[in-house]
């Protein structure tokens, strides 16, 4: 039994395809980011401030692993003129895409329907850095610069 010419050759188009990255890998510099600035602010950084109400990000991370899932956890300070300072922590769960140097995100679940939900950050990778930026005119966030781990044995 012979196959002909014509069979075979879309095999060729879709292997490449079969092999390729479809921007779920995490990055080349996967695991954890550590923030290092806001708006180039060192941390302590405020993000929010107003009519005596702040928000001051004290330290960040981002995690990613190669399922295509990224974590964001932040520990922030809230002050308000009428109560006590408090600090949260607060993790946000992802879904990723990579095209080049971009990684789009994704809440993971996704935002409900009918809900109120601010934008995903997006991300701009370095060589050893990563810049989230926040969507909206003006972006409700100014951009945070991390910069990746170094694993302690």
């Amino acid at each position: 039994m012979s196959i002909s010419r014509l069979k075979i050759l879309p095999l060729f188009f879709l292997l490449p395809l079969a092999c390729g990255d479809f921007g779920t890998a995490p990055p080349p510099s996967s695991g954890d980011y550590f923030l290092e600035s806001v708006d180039g602010r060192p941390l302590p950084a405020t993000i929010h401030s107003g009519e005596g109400y702040s928000t001051i990000v004290l330290w960040s991370t981002l995690s990613f692993d190669a399922t295509g899932h990224a974590v964001l956890v932040e520990r922030m300070r809230h002050t308000s003129p009428n109560e006590p300072a408090y600090e949260s922590t607060n993790s946000t769960d992802y879904s990723y895409q990579i095209t080049g140097d971009q990684i789009a995100f994704n809440y993971s679940p996704p935002c409900p329907p009918n809900a109120l939900c601010v934008g995903p950050p997006t991300g701009t990778r370095g060589t050893s850095s990563l810049t989230l930026s926040w969507s909206g005119s003006p972006p409700w966030r100014e951009p945070a610069l991390y910069r990746r781990g170094v694993p302690i044995d």
